[in-house]
Formats: C-alpha cells, structure tokens, sequence
C-alpha cells in the first residue's frame, strides 16, 4: 500500500511539503490457517486469549509478592528503628529527653513565682510588723501589701518565662 500526500500553498500551485511511505501488511503465521468451522476459531482464539491472560496474571502476582515483601521488610526496618529510638538511653540524669526537662523546669519556675514571690513579700512584711511593733487596728498592715506586690511580681514573672518558653 503507498500513499503520498502533497500540501501546496494556496494560489501558487506549488508543492512545499511532501510526505510518501509505503505500509505492507502481511498475515500473521498463526492465523494463516483457517479453522474448518468458526466455532473452532473461536475456540482456538479463547484458549490463546486465556493462556496470555495466565501469563500476565501470574507476572503480576509475581509483582504483587515482590512489592508486598519490600513493603513487609520496610515496615520491619522501621519498627526495629522506633524501638532502637524509643530505649535509647537519655542524656541527663533524671531519664528525660532534653526537651521534656526544659519544659518541667519552666513549669516549676513559673509554679515557684506564682507561690513563692507572694510568700517572701508577706513575711517580710510580717518582720517588718513585727519590728516595729505595728498591730494597732487601722494602721497599715506590711504583711498584707508585700504579699499583694509579691503576687503581682510573681504573675509578671509567670507570665514572660511562660511567653519565652513559647518563642
């Protein structure tokens, strides 16, 4: 079979792109021979149809078992590398990674700040009544202005270690 095809410009009559390939189409060997009914074509043609699709069904399966145990061996790999991550020993004496003493440190600070600043205002403000023999009713009470500084000192306190632990 030959074809050739030729495209001109319009108006010039001119050929500027030409193109020709010759196909021969030939009949396969095993179709040559012709079945003496159709029914046994047809069957010839199933069974063929069904040996080919045997064949690339059990290459896929083959595929299918190779992926799967890849698969199976990654997830080995990685559960032997959690465990290996999870009992590695930490580095400080009290068995917490870094991260996590960073963070009960800032929480014992805060809770040391929130308690322990208004404690130290009121007991000396406790001294200083004592001390200068303050206990007439009326009279402004050292003890109970120094633990309300300390409290707001202790909060203020709280409050940037905590918004540093944050950044």
């Amino acid at each position: 079979m030959n074809h050739t095809f030729r495209l001109s410009k319009p108006g010039t009559g001119r050929a500027y792109f030409g193109v020709s390939y010759t196909m021969a189409v030939e009949k396969p060997e095993e179709f040559s021979e012709q079945p003496e009914s159709g029914v046994e074509e047809l069957a010839t043609n199933t069974e063929k149809i069904a040996q080919s699709a045997r064949a690339q069904m059990e290459e896929i399966d083959r595929d299918f078992d190779s992926r799967l145990q890849d698969m199976g061996n990654k997830i080995t790999s990685g559960r032997n590398r959690y465990e290996a991550s999870k009992t590695k020993p930490a580095n400080n004496s009290s068995g917490l990674d870094p991260e996590s003493s960073r963070s009960l440190g800032t929480g014992l600070t805060v809770a040391y700040a929130i308690i322990g600043v208004p404690l130290f205002g009121w007991g000396v403000g406790m001294m200083i009544d004592h001390f200068t023999q303050n206990n007439t009713p009326g009279s402004m009470q050292w003890a109970s202005v120094l633990a309300l500084v300390g409290a707001v000192v202790g909060v203020t306190f709280a409050v940037i270690v905590a918004g540093r632990m944050n950044k």
